[in-house]
């Protein structure tokens, strides 16, 4: 039998909903190749209006060490994972400032998805 992480869950949701703010998450569908033309159609983009909680990334040793982090720049966001499922080719929007999602962690005990955590970046 498996433990039950609703209390948990909702503590998460709470969080985002009463601290976080208002942002789009974009979903991004890249076109398709179109072998007799040799052309690609457009990519097409959904949006979502979402809460999403910023929180403080995690720098330490091991991260300084990779050059596409840029602790000055770099973001991070904690959105409900009842929400959207997040693709690393997608967008956040927050503001009128587009960051790109560059690492998603997801907090799951057992088989459960909590929420997510976006690494973003300009």
């Amino acid at each position: 039998m498996g433990y039950d992480y609703s209390d948990f869950y909702a503590l998460a949701v709470r969080q985002i909903t009463d601290k976080g703010r208002d942002i789009v998450y974009r979903s991004v569908d890249e076109g398709d190749y179109d072998t007799a033309s040799g052309t690609v159609s457009s990519d097409t983009y959904t949006d979502y209006p979402i809460k999403a909680l910023e929180v403080r990334p995690k720098f330490n040793q091991y991260t300084r060490l990779d050059p596409t982090i840029n602790e000055r720049f770099d973001k991070e966001f904690m959105i409900d994972a009842a929400v959207v499922t997040p693709r690393q080719k997608d967008i956040i929007i927050d503001g009128d400032i587009q960051y790109q999602i560059v690492k998603i962690a997801k907090t799951q005990p057992g088989d459960t998805i909590i929420y997510y955590n976006l690494r973003v970046k300009l």
